[in-house]
C-alpha cells in the first residue's frame, strides 16, 4: 500500500487542579456497552474521569470529578489501578494508594472500591462508594493488574511493589467483593529475593497462557526479566542486568499486531502450525531509564539480553518517564512512543526483525541464569564498568531541560502551546522524506545505520508523564492520550486518512479474486456513500473518492453486483 503521511490532531484538553504521577492514570473498559473512560488521579486526592458522550447526535467529551469515600483531604495519592475482571462476577474493582500524615508518622493505605449493588458494577458513582481500605507497613509504589491461572481457574490479582523491596499480592476473597494478601511468591516466583525497590513491573502472558514473561525495573537500575511455565510454577528462564540509573517503565511487546482472522475466510496454510504451543513469539522488551538513552532488547526468548537497540537522541530531553507501544502509522506494526520530563514525545519506528539490531560499541555483562544456575552471584553492570570509560556510548550530548520553567502556570486549552510545528498537528512525515529533513527543529531526523528512527516528536506545556491508548471515542479507533503533570491531552488520526485505508483495504479484500468463496455484498455504489461520522470531522469530497476508487479498482461492475 502506498506510504502516506500521517497526521495526529488534539481533539481534547482537561486541565488538572494539581500535579499527577507516573502511576496516576488508568483505563476503565466497561464490557457492558463497549464504552471506554480515562480516570486520572491528581496527588492531592482529586479523581476526575474523561470519555466522550453523545449529545445531540454528536460526540462531546465530558469530564466529571469522582469523589471517592475515606480518602482524607490531607492524603497524597501515589498509584491507581482499575480492573473488570473479578473472580466473581464481571464488574469494576478500582484500586488506590495513598499515605497520609497522622501525629507526624506516616500511614499508608490501598483501597478497593465495588459497586455493592446488583446492576451498577459500572457505574462509578456507585463503586466510589463501595470501600474496602487495608492498611500497609511500606510505602505504596506501582500498582497494577494481572490473571492469575490455578489449573483451569483464572481470576485477576492486583501486584503492588513496594518500599520493602517486594512485590505484594492482593487476591479477591470467594463469593466477597473484598481482599486479602497473600504470599506473592506462592504463585509468582519470580518476584523474590529483590534488593531495590520495583518502580516498575510488567506481566504477558503467551502460547495460550501456558507460559508468561515477568520484567521488572528497580530503582538501583536492575533490569529482571523471567520466563515461567505456568502449570508447574517453574522458572525457566531468567535474565539480569543493570543500568546507572533507575529504570522508570518496561513492557513486553511484539512488533507485529496479530488480528483474528475473519471465519468467512479460509484458513491459510500453516495457521495450524503458528498455533502451536512450543512456538516460541517474537517478543521484544523496551526499557526506559532516567538519563540514558531508551533500550529495546530484540526477541527476548531467543536471544535473551544480549542484542540491545537504542532509540537514538531519546536521552536529550531530561529524564525519561513512559512508554506506550501502539501503531500510529496503520501499517500492522507497533511503534514505540516515549514521553520525557523535558517535555516531549518521541515515537519511533523499529525495523522488522529481518534487519540485524545494531549493537553500540560498549561491553555489557549479562547474567543469565537457568533453572540449573540461579545461584549465581554475578553482579552484571550495564557499561557502568570504571574501566570502561572508553566502551561507553557517547550520551554526554547537549540535554534540552525544560525543568526549571514555570510549570504552576494554569493551562487553560489546547491551544495555550505551539508544538515544535507551526501547528497544532503532529505530522509523520513519508519515509522517502525523511533523510531531505536537515533542520535541528524537524519532527523527525533520519538514522541512518541503526535499526530504529524516529518518526515524529511533539512539544507539550509541562513534563510528559504518562502515555495510554485506547478507544476512547467509540470509533473503533485508538487514540493517544498524554498526561502531563497539569493536563491530559486527547490526540486522534486523521480521519479522512483513515477513511481513505478503509476504502483501499476494502478494496483489496474485494479484489482477492484467489478467494473463490468471497462474496462482495452490495454495489459498487456502497463504496461511494461509504463515510465516517460527520461530528468527528467534516470528510469532504467524499464522491471525488469514491470515483478515484471505482477508477482504480479492478473490480469489474459484474463482479461488484455478484
Amino acid at each position: 500500500m502506498e506510504q502516506r503521511s500521517w497526521k495526529w490532531t488534539d481533539a481534547h484538553f482537561c486541565s488538572l487542579p494539581s500535579q499527577t504521577s507516573i502511576y496516576g492514570c488508568t483505563k476503565i473498559m466497561n464490557n457492558i456497552n463497549g464504552t471506554n473512560k480515562l480516570l486520572v488521579a491528581s496527588l492531592v486526592g482529586k479523581f476526575f474521569t474523561i470519555d466522550y458522550q453523545r449529545i445531540f447526535d454528536k460526540l462531546t467529551p465530558s469530564t466529571k470529578e469522582v469523589q471517592f469515600t475515606y480518602i482524607p483531604g490531607e492524603s497524597e495519592i501515589v498509584s491507581v489501578d482499575a480492573t473488570n475482571k473479578c473472580r466473581h462476577g464481571n464488574g469494576l474493582t478500582i484500586g488506590i494508594t495513598f499515605w497520609k500524615l497522622e501525629e507526624n508518622e506516616s500511614k499508608q493505605f490501598l483501597h478497593t472500591y465495588y459497586a455493592a449493588q446488583s446492576g451498577e458494577e459500572f457505574n462509578l458513582e456507585s463503586v466510589a462508594q463501595g470501600c474496602q481500605s487495608l492498611e500497609l507497613n511500606f510505602m505504596p509504589y506501582h500498582l497494577t493488574h494481572t490473571k492469575l491461572i490455578e489449573g483451569n481457574n483464572t481470576e485477576t490479582v492486583f501486584l503492588l511493589s513496594g518500599s520493602d523491596s517486594k512485590v505484594h499480592l492482593y487476591r479477591e476473597v470467594s463469593y466477597q467483593h473484598s481482599f486479602k494478601e497473600e504470599d506473592c511468591e506462592e504463585f509468582f516466583p519470580e518476584f523474590k529475593n529483590f534488593t531495590s525497590v520495583v518502580l516498575w513491573l510488567d506481566v504477558l502472558y503467551y502460547n495460550n497462557n501456558t507460559r508468561r514473561i515477568s520484567v521488572t525495573g528497580h530503582q538501583d537500575g536492575v533490569l529482571n526479566v523471567a520466563v515461567v511455565d505456568i502449570q508447574k510454577c517453574d522458572i525457566l528462564k531468567s535474565f539480569s542486568v543493570e543500568f546507572d540509573n533507575p529504570i522508570t517503565y518496561v513492557k513486553t511487546f511484539s512488533l507485529f499486531n496479530k488480528v483474528p482472522r475473519p471465519s468467512f475466510l479460509p484458513p491459510e496454510e500453516g495457521d495450524d502450525e503458528d498455533s502451536d504451543d512450543d512456538v516460541l513469539p517474537e517478543l521484544n522488551i523496551l526499557v526506559l531509564s532516567a538519563l540514558i538513552p531508551a533500550t529495546i532488547y530484540r526477541d527476548i526468548l531467543h536471544n535473551g539480553l544480549k542484542e540491545p537497540v537504542f532509540l537514538p537522541d531519546s536521552n536529550k530531553f531530561d529524564a525519561v518517564l513512559t512508554g506506550c507501544i501502539i501503531d500510529i502509522d496503520f501499517d500492522g506494526e507497533n511503534e514505540i512512543l516515549i514521553g520525557t520530563y523535558g517535555q516531549e514525545v518521541l515515537a519511533y519506528k523499529l525495523n522488522s526483525s529481518a534487519i540485524e539490531p545494531q549493537v553500540h560499541g560498549f561491553s555489557s555483562t549479562v547474567a543469565e541464569t537457568s533453572t540449573q544456575d540461579q545461584g549465581s552471584p554475578t553482579k552484571p553492570r550495564h557499561w557502568s564498568g570504571e574501566n570502561e570509560t572508553s566502551s561507553k556510548p557517547k550520551c554526554e550530548a547537549t540535554r534540552r531541560v525544560k525543568s526549571h520553567e514555570n510549570l504552576s502556570a494554569s493551562v487553560g486549552s489546547d491551544t495555550d502551546y505551539v508544538p515544535l510545528s507551526s501547528s497544532k498537528d503532529t505530522v509523520i512525515m513519508k519515509p522517502q522524506l525523511l533523510t531531505n529533513v536537515k533542520s535541528a527543529n524537524s519532527a523527525v531526523n533520519d538514522v541512518s545505520g541503526t535499526s530504529c528512527r524516529l518518526l515524529w516528536q511533539r512539544s507539550f506545556p509541562c513534563p510528559v508523564m504518562g502515555i495510554n491508548h485506547l478507544d476512547i471515542m467509540g470509533d473503533g479507533m485508538e487514540d493517544l492520550v498524554i498526561v502531563t503533570l497539569k493536563g491530559l491531552h486527547i490526540l486522534q488520526p486523521d480521519l479522512n486518512e483513515v477513511a481513505e485505508v478503509c476504502l483501499e483495504r476494502l478494496r483489496l479484500l474485494a479484489c482477492d479474486t484467489s478467494r473463490s468463496d468471497i462474496t462482495v455484498v452490495g454495489s459498487q455504489d456502497s463504496f461511494e456513500t461509504f463515510s465516517l461520522p460527520s461530528e468527528k470531522s467534516d470528510i469532504s469530497s467524499t464522491q471525488s473518492e469514491s470515483k478515484n476508487v471505482k477508477d482504480s479498482s479492478d473490480v469489474t461492475q459484474t463482479e461488484a453486483e455478484r
